[in-house]
């Protein structure tokens, strides 16, 4: 029996628009990248269209279809998933969100939705134990569980 060894590479998010600052081409285009060129020139490469009609095509549902999972209309979402990976039991009625800590700027702006990119492991931290002691659920015996995971 041969076996058969493909490298498998999924660019999720590489998708961006021209850029005027770089000349308007995407940064991926005025990227260099010889490995992805090298990929590119000896591999199998095409378009795919990875969910069915009428079914949003965010990232999440795009790579698991990619891997073979047909959502139907059963998907549970990026917080169970995430949640799932994290630990967190669920329990019928369960509400499961994913978020990303943002950094804004003085006038409350967006500057980065997500800083979890250079945000520490006790910095997040830090910011769950803020948040789960200031935040108050209206709803009587409402409870939340707020875990920081790195996605």
């Amino acid at each position: 029996m041969t076996l058969l060894k493909i490298i498998y590479v999924l660019l999720d998010g590489v998708g961006d628009l021209p850029d005027p600052s770089l000349n308007y081409v995407t940064p991926l285009h005025a990227a260099r990248t010889p490995t992805l060129d090298h990929l590119t020139r000896n591999g199998a490469l095409g378009t795919v269209i990875p969910v069915q009609g009428g079914f949003p095509p965010e990232s999440d549902v795009a790579v698991f279809s990619m891997l073979g999972y047909d959502f139907g209309a059963e998907y549970v979402g990026r917080g169970v998933v995430e949640g799932v990976g994290a630990g967190v039991q669920f329990e019928e009625g369960d509400l499961a969100l994913r978020v990303n800590f943002a950094t804004v700027d003085s006038r409350r702006r967006v500057i980065d939705r997500r800083v979890g990119r250079t945000l520490a492991t006790e910095e997040a931290l830090d910011l769950v134990k803020d948040i789960a002691t200031e935040l108050v659920l209206d709803e009587k015996g409402a409870t939340f569980t707020l875990t920081p995971t790195e996605a």
